[in-house]
């Protein structure tokens, strides 16, 4: 084989391998879904660590009625967040407004006295459930996978925007526009 031939098979061997052997390997790429949460007209607080207090987060979730995810992201401080590679179909909608400062008796960070800390022998400020609410979720469950009436069905593009959802106005929910 000539040093023309070799070059050229080489080539031909790295583009394969580059392109997946022309195929996507069995998997495609779902949708980026984006979009703006709001509670009356404002974005829920978002705290990091060390920034004056415990950390509060978004948390967003899109959740198949069989109880599968399809996606998850965070919301900045301005309440945009993007999830990247969802299947399409319909989903609930869950949002659950984190806040490690409250604690099962929802008196702030502190020991293990009553209100504060967690179960005795567990860590301070652990995630329990309580009538399928996170007891650090500052929207009480109101919007978890049992309780969101936020449907949204996404369907195979390259991105999908769900504009500005407001939670306390469900005229502005997917479905309900």
């Amino acid at each position: 084989m000539s040093a023309l031939s070799r070059c050229v098979a080489l080539v031909a061997v790295g583009c394969l391998v580059i392109a997946g052997c022309g195929g996507d390997g069995g998997t495609k790429k779902g949708t980026k879904v984006k979009g703006k949460l709001l509670s009356g007209d404002k974005p829920l607080e978002v705290r990091e660590l060390g920034q004056g207090g415990a950390a509060v987060k978004v948390n967003i979730g899109l959740i198949r009625e069989d109880g599968s995810s399809g996606g998850g992201a965070s919301a900045d401080a301005q309440g945009n967040f993007t999830m990247e590679n969802v299947p399409a179909g319909t989903y609930t909608l869950t949002v659950e407004h984190f806040d490690q400062g409250l604690t099962m008796g929802g008196k702030g960070p502190g020991g293990m006295g009553p209100g504060g800390g967690g179960p005795p022998g567990g860590p301070a400020g652990m995630k329990q459930k309580q009538g399928g609410a996170n007891v650090l979720d500052r929207l009480q469950g109101k919007f978890s996978q049992a309780n969101s009436e936020i449907k949204v069905t996404i369907t195979e593009q390259a991105e999908q925007d769900l504009g500005t959802i407001d939670l306390e106005k469900k005229e502005t929910w997917p479905g309900k526009k």
